[in-house]
C-alpha cells in the first residue's frame, strides 16, 4: 500500500487530473459502501490482505477472491478496494434509457490500469451478452462494458470487465498454498539446507517434487517450500499445483528453460480437424492465412499482408472449438468412427454374448461340439470376416444389438403425446400439483373427445419419467428448498481452489448442534436440558480440532471458545475458515479475531446443505454413533406423543456435563479420530501426520497460548459493555465484585470502564483502565484457586444451565410464594384477633362493668390491607 509521498508520486506520473485524483483521494478514505452476502450457490469471503492492511470482501471464493489473490501477489499492483462508492452508469437498453446506480466489485491502483474492476462469470457474461448486449460486449476476445468505459473515460480512468477464465488457477493455488512461506516472520532457509539442495540437484537437474520430499530424511518439507520462495529450487508455478504428484523441482531457472524447449520440440498430439500442411488455406476471424510451416511444436500462418504469426498446435484445437479458425477438413477416418460407436452402444450383456460367440468358432474350427447349428456358425464365421474387413476388428461384428430387437414402432400416435405434453404444460401453468388419477382422468378425457384412443397409466408413468426429471418437478411444485435434496451436485472443476483444503490446518469448518441427551445436575441431581456442542473441523483431515460445549444457545462466546480450545491443544489456527449465515458469526468480535490471525472467514449460502457436508456428517456420526446409545438420550422425543412415562428420557437422565465432556473428548481421540473415513479411505488421524509431513508443520505461524491470545478471545457482557466502578467495591458482573488496584484513582470512581470477561474463568475479569487491560480478581477468588481450567468451565456452565431453568420456573415459584405469603397473613390476622381478644377479656375482669358499646372500633386497617394483598 502506497504511503502519502508515494501517492503523490504516483499521480503525477500518471498525470490524474484533479477530478480523478479527488475520485482516488475519496476511495481511499470511505469504507466499503455495502457489505456483501451470500447469495443462492455463492459463498462469499473475507480476506485479510496483508498488502492492503485491512479486511478485503469477495463476493465469490471462485471469482473475485482469484481477482484478489493475483493483485496480492503482483508487484505491479499498489492498492485494490472492495465495493467502492457507486455511481450512475447511463446508456440505450433498446426500448428506453435507463441510468442504474452501479457498485462495481473493485477499484484498482496498479501501473498499468487505474480504475473500476466488475468480475463475472464465464457463463454469466454469455448470459448478460444476450440479455443485455448494450451494456456488456466482447471485442477481440475481450469482454468490455460501453457504459462503464464512457462514464471512466470522462476522468481518464478505466474500466475493465474480468472474466472468470482469464485466471491462472495453477498459479493462484500455488500462492496460496506458499501464503505461509511468504509471510515476513517466516525464517530464512539455512546454509545447511542450501547445501543439501545443492548436493541433490549436482547428480540431476531435476526431480519430481514428490520425490524431493522424502529423498533426504534431513530436509524438511517446510525447508523445501522455504527454498521454492527463496528461488534456491525452481518450480514452475503455473504449470502444476504444488501438491500435484506430476510437479516437477528443478535446479535452476535456466535449467528449467532448456528442458521445457527440449519438450517444445517433440511432437505435440494434436486432434485438429484441418489441414495443417504446407500450402493449406485457413479462415481466422474472417481473415485469410497459409500455413508456411510447421515445426518444433509451432504452425507459421502468413497474412495477405506477408507477415508470419506463430501458433502452437494446442491453440489449433481451441479456436477451432470457439469458431475462430476454419480450413479444409481432414479426411475422415470412418473405420475408426464405426469401430467408437459399436463399442459405445454395446451394454454389458452384448459384451458377453460376443465372447461367447468368439468361443464358439473356436470350438467349431477345432471339431468340438457346440451348442449352436452350424448355419448359425457359419453366419458367425460371417459376420467375423465383414467386421475385420469393414472396421479392422472382427469381433465388433459378434457383438448382437439388443436395443434394437422387438417392435419399436409406438403404439399410440403422435397426437396422443402432444395431448399429454399439453396437460403437463398447463399443470405447470397452475404451479398446483395434481393427484396421479386427475392427470390420467384428465388425458383420457381429452382423448375421448378427439376420438383418439386414451393411453393407459403405465404409458402416461414412463412418459413423465422421460420428460419430467424430479429435481425440475420438486421445483415447479414445492420450492427450492424442498427441491434442494434432488438438485444435482456441483462436482469439482478445474477451476477454483479445493473446498476442503490442500493441506492440515488450510480450511476448517465450525458450526453448532444440540445434542440429544438430557443431563443432570452434578449436586443436585436435577434436570437441565439439553446441551450444545461447538466443533471445529479441519477440512482437510476431518479431525476435529476442537470441541466446546455448553447450555448457552449458540452465540459469539461458542465461537470464541472453540477458536481458544484450538489454540490450546494445536497451537495454531486455519488459514481459512467456513462457517454458515448464523448471526454469532457476524458479530464484530468474531470477524476481529479472525482479522487479528489472518483468517479468511467465508460465509455458506442460506439453505445449502451440501456446502456444510463435512460439518453435518459429524454431527451425524456423533449422535449416531455415541449419543443415542447412552442412557437417557432424547432420541424418542421426537415423537413426543407416542413416548410413555416409563421412557420418558427426562425421568432417567443420569449423564452430567463433566462426564458428558469427558466422554465426547475420549470418543473422538478414541474412536472418530482412529475410524477410516468413507470420503478419505484412511482415518483422520493418519491423513493429519501425513499432511502435516508432506505440506510442512509451519511452525512460524503457531500462536502461543499465553495471557495475550486469551485477551483477545475474551468478549463482552451482552447486557452492557461498559460497567460502573462503584468506590471501594470495583465493578459488578454476574452479581460479584471484581476489583484492581487501579480503581483505588479517585478519577476512577463511579464512572463507566469497558469489560471483557473470561467465559472459562469466572474468578477474573479485564478492565480498560488507564489506555490498558488490567486484570481484575473476583471478592471470591480464592474459590477458583484450586480448580482446573476444565472444572471452572464445566461448573460455570452447569450454574448458567441452571440459571436458565430459573429463569423458566420463575411464573411458577412467584405463584408459590404468593400463596406462601397469603396463608401467612391469615395467620397473622388471627393471632393479632386472638390478642385483642385476650386483652379485652383482663380489662373486663379488672374494670366494673361499663357499657362497651360507646367505645370507638379497634383499627383495623392493617388487617384490611392484609386482605387486599
Amino acid at each position: 500500500m502506497l504511503n502519502e509521498q508515494e501517492l503523490a508520486a504516483f499521480l503525477e506520473r500518471h498525470d490524474l487530473s484533479p477530478d480523478a485524483r479527488a475520485i482516488v483521494m475519496r476511495i481511499r478514505s470511505s469504507e466499503p459502501s455495502r457489505r456483501v452476502r451470500p447469495g443462492r450457490g455463492s459463498m462469499t469471503c473475507r480476506y485479510p490482505s496483508r498488502k492492503m492492511g485491512r479486511i478485503i470482501q469477495a463476493e465469490s471464493h471462485t471469482n473475485e477472491l482469484a481477482a484478489i489473490y493475483s493483485w496480492e501477489f503482483d508487484e505491479t499492483v499498489h492498492e485494490f478496494y472492495d465495493q467502492p462508492e457507486p455511481f450512475k452508469l447511463p446508456y440505450h437498453n433498446g426500448a428506453r434509457n435507463v441510468a442504474p446506480m452501479h457498485t462495481s466489485d473493485f477499484f484498482l491502483i496498479s501501473d498499468a490500469f487505474i480504475g473500476w474492476v466488475e468480475c463475472k462469470t464465464d457463463e454469466e457474461l454469455a448470459k448478460l451478452a444476450v440479455e443485455r448486449p448494450e451494456r456488456y460486449a466482447q471485442r477481440e476476445s475481450k469482454w468490455i462494458s460501453p457504459p462503464g468505459e464512457t462514464f471512466a473515460s470522462q476522468f481518464g480512468l478505466g474500466y475493465k470487465v474480468c472474466p472468470s477464465g482469464g485466471f491462472n488457477w495453477n498459479l493462484l493455488r500455488n500462492f496460496d498454498f506458499l501464503a505461509d512461506f511468504m509471510r515476513e516472520d517466516c525464517p530464512p532457509p539455512s546454509d545447511e539446507e542450501r547445501s543439501t539442495v545443492r548436493r541433490l540437484f549436482e547428480r540431476t537437474a531435476w526431480m519430481p517434487l514428490h520425490e524431493l520430499l522424502t529423498v533426504e530424511p534431513a530436509l524438511t518439507a517446510d525447508a523445501i517450500y522455504k527454498l521454492i520462495v527463496a528461488d534456491d529450487i525452481y518450480v514452475d508455478l503455473s504449470a502444476r499445483p504444488l501438491t500435484d504428484e506430476f510437479a516437477r523441482a528443478y535446479r535452476d531457472r535456466q535449467v528449467a528453460s532448456v528442458i521445457d524447449a527440449n519438450h517444445a520440440t517433440m511432437p505435440v498430439p494434436c486432434t485438429s480437424p484441418f489441414k495443417l500442411e504446407v500450402g493449406a488455406s485457413l479462415s481466422w476471424e474472417g481473415a485469410s492465412f497459409t500455413v508456411a510451416f510447421v515445426k518444433d511444436g509451432l504452425v507459421t500462418l502468413v497474412g495477405e499482408n506477408g507477415k508470419p504469426v506463430p501458433v502452437a498446435l494446442e491453440s489449433v484445437e481451441q479456436l477451432a472449438h470457439e469458431g475462430k479458425l476454419a480450413g479444409t477438413a481432414l479426411e475422415a477416418d470412418v473405420s475408426a468412427g464405426m469401430r467408437d460407436q459399436i463399442v459405445r452402444g454395446a451394454c454389458v450383456s452384448a459384451t458377453a454374448e460376443a465372447h461367447r460367440r468368439i468361443k464358439w468358432i473356436a470350438d467349431h474350427r477345432r471339431g468340438a461340439a457346440v451348442s449352436r447349428s452350424a448355419r448359425t456358425m457359419r453366419s458367425y464365421a460371417a459376420r467375423f470376416r465383414q467386421a475385420e474387413v469393414a472396421v479392422g476388428v472382427g469381433a465388433l461384428g459378434l457383438i448382437p444389438d439388443f436395443k434394437l430387437r422387438g417392435n419399436r414402432t409406438p403404439r399410440y400416435p403422435e397426437a396422443v403425446f402432444e395431448i399429454i405434453a399439453d396437460v403437463e404444460r398447463q399443470t405447470r401453468e397452475r404451479n398446483v400439483r395434481r393427484t396421479k388419477v386427475e392427470l390420467f382422468g384428465d388425458i383420457r378425457n381429452r382423448c375421448k373427445e378427439q376420438g383418439l384412443q386414451a393411453p393407459s397409466a403405465k404409458t402416461v408413468a414412463k412418459w413423465r419419467k422421460h420428460h419430467v426429471g424430479v429435481h425440475e418437478d420438486a421445483l415447479q411444485f414445492d420450492g427450492h428448498r424442498m427441491a434442494y435434496d434432488s438438485k444435482p451436485w456441483v462436482w469439482t472443476k478445474q477451476r477454483g481452489f479445493l473446498p476442503h483444503g490442500a493441506y492440515p490446518f488450510d480450511v476448517a469448518y465450525v458450526d453448532h448442534t444440540e445434542l440429544d441427551l438430557a443431563l443432570v445436575d452434578k449436586q443436585l441431581g436435577e434436570v437441565i436440558g439439553r446441551v450444545w456442542l461447538t466443533a471445529l473441523i479441519d477440512g482437510y483431515s476431518r479431525k476435529v480440532l476442537a470441541y466446546y460445549i455448553s447450555f448457552d444457545p449458540p452465540s459469539g462466546i461458542s465461537c470464541m471458545m472453540v477458536i481458544r480450545e484450538c489454540v490450546r491443544r494445536h497451537g495454531r489456527l486455519s488459514s481459512k475458515i467456513i462457517v454458515d449465515g448464523g448471526k454469532e458469526f457476524a458479530g464484530s468480535y468474531f470477524e476481529i479475531l479472525c482479522a487479528f490471525f489472518e483468517m479468511q472467514k467465508k460465509t455458506r449460502p442460506p439453505a445449502e446443505g451440501h456446502f456444510g457436508s463435512v460439518m453435518e456428517r459429524l454431527f451425524g456420526t456423533t449422535n449416531k454413533g455415541l449419543i443415542h446409545v447412552l442412557y437417557g438420550n432424547t432420541l424418542i422425543l421426537q415423537c413426543v406423543r407416542k413416548c410413555s412415562r416409563t421412557h420418558d428420557p427426562r425421568r432417567l437422565a443420569i449423564w452430567t456435563l463433566d462426564a458428558i465432556d469427558q466422554t465426547l473428548g475420549d470418543w473422538f481421540e478414541q474412536v472418530y479420530h482412529t475410524s477410516p473415513h468413507g470420503g478419505l479411505q484412511a482415518t483422520p488421524n493418519a491423513v493429519f501426520d501425513a499432511g502435516l509431513k508432506e505440506f510442512g508443520a509451519r511452525e512460524h505461524v503457531r500462536i502461543p497460548y499465553d495471557a495475550a491470545f486469551i485477551l483477545s478471545c475474551l468478549p463482552t457482557p451482552k447486557s452492557r459493555p461498559q460497567r460502573n466502578v462503584y468506590p471501594g467495591k470495583g465493578v459488578k458482573h454476574y452479581g460479584e465484585y471484581y476489583w484492581c488496584e487501579s480503581f483505588r484513582s479517585p478519577r476512577h470512581e463511579n464512572t463507566d470502564v469497558p469489560v471483557r470477561y473470561d467465559p472459562l474463568n469466572m474468578a477474573v475479569l479485564y478492565a480498560y483502565v488507564d489506555a490498558e487491560w488490567q486484570q481484575c480478581r473476583a471478592h471470591d477468588a480464592p474459590l477458583y484457586a484450586y480448580r482446573t481450567e476444565r472444572e471452572v468451565r464445566l461448573a460455570s456452565a452447569a450454574f448458567r444451565g441452571l440459571m436458565l431453568k430459573d429463569g423458566s420456573h420463575r411464573e411458577i415459584r412467584a405463584d408459590q410464594r404468593a400463596a406462601f405469603f397469603r396463608n401467612l397473613y391469615d395467620d397473622e390476622r388471627r393471632l393479632r384477633e386472638e390478642r385483642d381478644a385476650n386483652l379485652a377479656h383482663e380489662l373486663e375482669s379488672e374494670m366494673p362493668v361499663a357499657d362497651l358499646s360507646a367505645l370507638p372500633p379497634a383499627p383495623r386497617e392493617t388487617y384490611h390491607q392484609c386482605e387486599d394483598f
